[in-house]
């Protein structure tokens, strides 16, 4: 099921009643509600393949969303090939809107980046400012959304504004991302460590020894 899940949109949606059950804290009891999702899966990884083979000759647009999560669809004529979501880090969710649905993005073609990499790519967003704010002077916008718009520099982009009532794929899926209860790195701050670790002032030597040190 879960090798397959990317092959089912909204699978997080579909599955929140048999997800409840398997919690340790929660008695397993297989009811009418865990029944009739587990019957709706299994139809619809009996249909034929919901997504498209991904065509080189064909124009790329990537759909993505920010909500509570991040979600984004890749699409061709019209058809969805993959989608892929999750959720913002503690650190994420306290970013402002604008740096959230660049994230979004960045997220998209990091994930999507064997699709990408090379090709001109329509992005869909249903953030209006965030078209303004990358056709900005980079002195002229916070630290934050520099290091986002640098890590999309090597992809050939093209960002147009689609209302928000229109962007069905990514919008569930931005609402309806996977729970992870793991604790996953902020990107963000391993960017900035990174940074303060390759100019600390000390020899190599002193790096190494610095590395090895117990936390």
């Amino acid at each position: 099921m879960n090798f397959l899940s990317k092959f089912i949109p909204y699978v997080s949606k579909v599955t929140v009643p048999l997800r409840e059950i398997i919690h340790k804290s929660v008695e397993f009891n297989w009811r009418k509600e865990q029944e009739l999702p587990f019957v709706n899966i299994k139809e619809l990884l009996a249909k034929a393949p919901i997504l498209k083979v991904f065509n080189v000759n064909d124009e790329i647009v990537i759909q993505c969303d920010s909500s509570k999560g991040l979600g984004s669809c890749l699409i061709q004529k019209g058809q969805p090939v993959s989608f892929v979501s999750r959720s913002l880090t503690n650190s994420e969710k306290n970013y402002a809107q604008i740096e959230k649905e660049l994230l979004a993005i960045v997220f998209s073609f990091e994930k999507y980046h064997n699709f990408v990499y090379g090709r001109k790519v329509v992005v869909q967003c249903d953030h209006k400012p965030l078209m303004a704010i990358v056709k900005k002077h980079m002195h002229k916008i916070s630290s934050r959304i520099q290091r986002m718009i640098l890590r999309l520099l090597k992809y050939d982009i093209e960002i147009n504004y689609v209302p928000g009532n229109q962007m069905f794929l990514a919008g569930t899926l931005s609402r309806a991302f996977p729970v992870c209860d793991t604790v996953r790195d902020d990107p963000e701050m391993l960017n900035i460590v990174h940074t303060i670790s390759k100019h600390l002032l000390m020899s190599e030597k002193r790096r190494v020894q610095f590395k090895k040190e117990p936390e």
